[in-house]
């Protein structure tokens, strides 16, 4: 090749690297994104499926793969929560929560609750819908993940169940007791407990109210450095819907 073409060749490809600049830099592109971090649950048993708007604009359920037609969102129903495993981010501030009934074949999506939050960024926040028809609510729990010791797992336990008994719910794994009861419409704090190797035994998990007890389907594999939250939900000494502890992944 002669010196004028390596010439030109040299002369693009640093005009290519200044057009780039720090804009484009890969690693600049998978930094972590800024915001507040949400998770939405859905624990209101006599609701259909929802989804969740944070600023009028759809959170819960988005179809990342492009389609055409576009597909409805996926709706949150109940005993879930969005997204399954970790958090999804949205601008830090005041922030509008808008719940809506999913829409169907035969259905338009319609208006379910709203309410309002402050969020701050790189914080981590769960969102709630509770209650049943006639008192729905919105509840919005502050996540205050510790991070002082990543050799351990923590869990905490969140006690939505209406009607809920004296007391509270406490949460046991393997038979000990390991956190501070929680009152309805509040969680307990998350608290280290031992982790296992992957691949262990699961460890049961029993949220307790006195004699009472409902222990969470599958139970735990805490391993170190997760966080995982035992939600309990329901409507006490309702036959259909009777309180249910189920196990979520926060981290």
């Amino acid at each position: 090749m002669n010196t004028f073409v390596k010439s030109i060749l040299t002369a693009a490809t640093m005009l290519v690297v200044a057009a780039c600049g720090s804009e484009h830099d890969p690693l600049t592109s998978l930094a972590p994104q800024s915001g507040a971090r949400i998770k939405f649950y859905h624990a209101a048993p006599d609701a259909a499926g929802v989804n969740l708007y944070v600023n009028d604009k759809l959170f819960s359920g988005v179809n990342t793969v492009p389609a055409n037609p576009q597909p409805l969102p996926t709706p949150v129903t109940y005993f879930t929560s969005y997204p399954v495993l970790d958090y999804a981010v949205v601008g830090a501030g005041a922030a509008k929560f808008s719940v809506k009934l999913a829409a169907t074949a035969s259905a338009a999506e319609s208006a379910l609750l709203s309410g309002d939050a402050t969020v701050e960024d790189g914080k981590y926040y769960s969102v709630f819908t509770i209650g049943t028809t006639g008192g729905y609510e919105l509840l919005t729990v502050a996540d205050n993940l510790p991070g002082t010791d990543k050799s351990k797992a923590y869990v905490r336990v969140v006690n939505l169940v209406k009607d809920s008994p004296a007391g509270g719910y406490e949460l046991l794994v393997n038979g000990k007791s390991v956190t501070t009861a929680a009152a309805y419409k509040s969680a307990s704090a998350f608290v280290a407990v031992d982790p296992v190797a992957y691949g262990a035994t699961a460890q049961t998990v029993v949220a307790k109210n006195g004699a009472a007890s409902l222990t969470a389907t599958g139970g735990i594999q805490p391993y170190a450095g997760r966080y995982y939250t035992v939600v309990v939900r329901g409507v006490f000494g309702n036959t259909k819907t009777p309180p249910t502890a189920t196990l979520s992944v926060n981290l």
